[in-house]
């Protein structure tokens, strides 16, 4: 084994160590829609008649919601850094062997696309596409809000109409638009390589 392959193989094996790293915190930030999902249950489901236990329950849960938002975010930060990272581990290997788009998922894909939360199409403002996530955190944001707003949201039919057409509307457009928005930015991508 030659000295570059050396340095190659060292780099594939820090790779390696960063991809653990970074599906840990992967796994972590997707337990976190459970763990939104059980407050919200306690929140809508606390309704055993117990009096003063009861409204503090309502009163203090939607705090749980800030902690645990602050929590998923300081997930996407160390998220974010380690993609960074790996990225300029896919870098230093493209390099080396003398092919700068060999390896591009995160040096490229990930940096231009999923890290910025949006697909730029064009260099307008319009033509930047928020990705499902973005859009997803807007939609937990606002229930938040309501959530501080409301005392008995779970008495109000409005809102559950609202969160079901919210979850309509982004399910078609995580099933239907974005794939295509997706292909069209990576087949516009592929062409500026090849010329």
């Amino acid at each position: 084994m030659n000295e570059l392959e050396l340095k190659i193989q060292c780099l594939l094996e820090e790779y390696k160590v960063v991809s653990e790293e970074l599906n840990m915190f992967i796994q972590e930030m997707l337990r976190c829609f459970l763990y939104g999902a059980i407050l919200l249950s306690v929140y809508l489901g606390f309704d055993l008649g117990m009096g003063g236990a009861k409204s503090n329950v309502i009163t203090y849960l939607p705090y749980g919601f800030i902690m645990l938002v602050i929590y998923f975010l300081c997930l996407s930060y160390l998220n974010i850094g380690l993609v960074r990272y790996r990225a300029k581990i896919e870098i230093k290997i493209n390099t080396m062997l003398g092919h700068p788009k060999l390896l591009e998922f995160d040096s490229y894909y990930n940096i231009n696309i999923q890290s910025r939360g949006y697909i730029r199409l064009g260099n307008r403002w319009f033509q930047k596409i928020p990705s499902p996530f973005i859009i997803l955190s807007f939609v937990i944001f606002i229930f938040i809000c309501m959530l501080f707003v409301y005392n008995n949201i779970y008495f109000n039919i409005n809102i559950l109409i609202f969160a079901i057409i919210i979850c309509f509307f982004l399910a078609i457009y995580i099933y239907f638009i974005y794939p295509r928005l997706l292909d069209k930015h990576i087949n516009k991508t592929y062409k500026d390589i090849k010329e």
